[in-house]
């Protein structure tokens, strides 16, 4: 059951209590329409719910709740920064997390996941109840174990000095460089040393500097990072029932846009709903931004074609 933490204009913040007592954070952002849908928003590797504050306020004037989920140590949330014990555990605590939104706003539920997020998503889907879901949303989705999907000059290995902030309200604008603000770095060597012996997965393979530069860097452990993969990818999407949405953009350093665009469909049942927009200018984080639009009317035509099956 949901604990309100408080609540400030149209956003309340909102805890769940784990099995094991972590609590997950939610901001939780009323829209001032008549609600017809709510919005599960994941956040993608090294950052939080935080950064997504101009997106749910975009989504839920299109007449969505919008609630921006932290996963376990990151953000509020409780749990231990960057690791956790057993690699299913970001999952789980998805699907419960799932669960309880539904439980506590009976509406046509959406999941929609950023950048690692989507991997994290695919590999709860068969821990949801059938119908659970009404639709799912892959927002600029990075597969790194699979690499016909990312950049070939990046393949989630090297440093990136070429991210973008997201949080500009009006995606017109130029959106500034974060310089050394905002690097990635993944010591595969050591990643790949703790798969295969299975020692040293509490060390430190991965670190993320966030585009705020208040904020310290994050380092993931070799467990957390298996913890954002799946294999099998194409097994994953052949398993969903329910319409699906997908954005890309072309400037996007992680994800290899085109490749994606091609893969995803084919992997899909027939008879799942696909729905698809792609950005020229955006890039991994105001793609998002981009697409709010696109999705707002998605989320919306699929609550209305659901009712009238």
């Amino acid at each position: 059951m949901f604990q309100l933490d408080h609540t400030k204009g149209n956003m309340s913040l909102m805890r769940l209590a784990m099995p094991d007592r972590a609590d997950i954070a939610f901001r939780f952002f009323h829209t001032s329409k008549v609600p017809k849908a709510v919005a599960v928003v994941l956040h993608g590797t090294g950052m939080h719910g935080g950064y997504y504050l101009p997106f749910a306020r975009c989504l839920a004037n299109e007449g969505v709740q919008v609630a921006l989920m932290d996963q376990r140590g990151h953000g509020l949330s409780g749990g231990e920064r960057g690791h956790i014990r057993r690699r299913m555990q970001y999952a789980d605590d998805l699907a419960d997390c799932l669960a309880a939104v539904h439980d506590a706003h009976p509406l046509p539920l959406f999941a929609l996941a950023h950048s690692g997020a989507a991997a994290i998503l695919l590999k709860a889907l068969p821990l949801l109840p059938a119908g659970l879901l009404s639709g799912i949303a892959l927002l600029t989705p990075t597969f790194a174990n699979d690499g016909a999907l990312v950049r070939s000059d990046s393949a989630g290995k090297g440093r990136f000095d070429s991210l973008k902030y997201m949080l500009r309200p009006d995606a017109a604008r130029p959106v500034e460089q974060s310089g050394d603000h905002n690097k990635m770095t993944f010591a595969y060597g050591k990643f790949l040393l703790a798969q295969i012996l299975r020692l040293g997965t509490q060390r430190t393979v991965l670190t993320y500097r966030p585009p705020a530069s208040r904020e310290p860097p994050y380092g993931y452990s070799a467990a957390a990072v298996a913890g954002c993969m799946i294999g099998q990818l194409e097994h994953a999407l052949a398993r969903i029932s329910c319409p699906i949405f997908l954005a890309t953009g072309d400037n996007d350093v992680f994800v290899h846009g085109a490749a994606v665009q091609t893969v995803l469909p084919w992997a899909l049942a027939p008879d799942v709903p696909f729905s698809a927009v792609n950005f020229a200018d955006a890039d991994h984080f105001t793609t998002l931004l981009r697409s709010v639009r696109h999705l707002g009317a998605w989320i919306l035509a699929n609550v209305t074609t659901g009712a009238s099956r």
